[in-house]
Parts: structure tokens; sequence; C-alpha cells
């Protein structure tokens, strides 16, 4: 079993340090599991890199629900869906479990679209 974490990664709290526990504990216990950032010089990826856990780049234009426009947000869903149901296919993922509201929003249907 396959499962991805994306985060944005322009900020820190809580999510992500639980996340990286359960990170290392499923490694442990033998499960493939991949990190993903959208930001890639945010203090998540200097907190990942302090602690020598390999992650992902992947590069979005826009993440759902940084405008509360509801239009924007639909936008930016579908902007997205086509690289990141790629990525989803690509890496075999089987699950995605995403942290944040602007992640579960961006990597909703791309979830869904592939059958993770």
């Amino acid at each position: 079993m396959k499962i991805l974490f994306p985060f944005v990664g322009d900020s820190i709290g809580g999510s992500h340090i639980s996340t990286i526990d359960l990170y290392r504990t499923l490694k442990a216990d033998g499960y493939d599991v991949l990190i993903l950032l959208h930001d890639m010089n945010g203090p998540l990826a200097r907190a990942l890199n302090e602690k020598d856990i390999d992650f992902h780049e992947l590069k979005t234009s826009f993440l759902a629900g940084e405008s509360p426009n509801i239009a924007m947000i639909l936008f930016s869903m579908f902007w997205n869906i086509f690289s990141l149901t790629k990525f989803i296919i690509k890496n075999d993922i089987d699950i995605v479990h995403g942290n944040d509201l602007r992640v579960n929003l961006t990597w909703s249907f791309a979830t869904k679209l592939s059958k993770a």
C-alpha cells in the first residue's frame, strides 16, 4: 500500500509534526509513504530536510481555498486535476491524506478521479 501526504509547505504546525511521526511509524511498519510539497521554499521543506526525510515537489499555479471565492475554488480544483491525477496514477498511490483545507480542496477531485 502506498500513502501520499501532500502539503502546501508554507507553514508548519501540529498536523505537520503529527504527520512526520505517522510517516516514520508507517515506514517502520513497511508501508510505502511519500510526502509531497507544493512550496519547496517554506518552513516545512526546511524541517523535513533537517530530519532527513525525503519529499517530492509538485508545483501548482493555484491551490483551491487560497481565495474564499467559490468560483476561484472550483477553478483551482479543476485547473490542477490532471497534473495531480497523473501524479497519483504514475506513483501508484492508494491513499491521499491531506491535512489542511487548501490541500483537501485541491486534491479531492483528483483523488476521486484516480480512484485512490
